[in-house]
């Protein structure tokens, strides 16, 4: 029988020791998991921080289109309403003979062609008062 008793506690020693390995193995599993699980959290933390950053942008993107829209519609008013009929009244009063012969009728003549072609820039439609001349 001390045989058999020395046999089975070998058997049981196996089995002991498989089953400790096992642990083992089971226990690095476990802490691989934990460790899957504490990424996959901040990961999952960085997402949402991020995705409250791009919901952010998109807010003051669309508020930035809005105040762009409206400076737009300002300067269109302002164009049409003032700058227009400013220039349509300066350029209307085109007398280059009111000037005398020499440097200064040419500098008249360059200021108005200068300011000619900020009218049509400013692509405004408003008639010259009164009438220019031929020049």
């Amino acid at each position: 029988m001390p045989d058999r008793l020395i046999e089975q506690a070998k058997v049981l020693a196996d089995r002991v020791g498989a089953l400790s390995d096992a642990v083992e193995h089971l226990d690095r599993r476990t802490n691989r998991g934990e460790r899957a699980v504490i990424w996959m959290a901040a990961g999952l933390g960085l997402v949402l921080i991020l995705s409250i950053i791009v919901g952010i942008g998109f807010i003051q993107l669309r508020d930035n289109t809005v105040t762009v829209t409206d400076i737009q519609a300002r300067e269109e008013h302002t164009r049409q309403d003032a700058l227009c009929p400013l220039y349509s009244l300066i350029l209307g009063s085109y007398r280059p003979e009111s000037r005398p012969e020499g440097d200064a009728r040419q500098t008249y003549i360059d200021q108005f062609k200068v300011m000619r072609q900020a009218y049509a820039a400013l692509d405004c439609t408003t008639p010259l008062v009164p009438p220019a001349t031929p020049h």
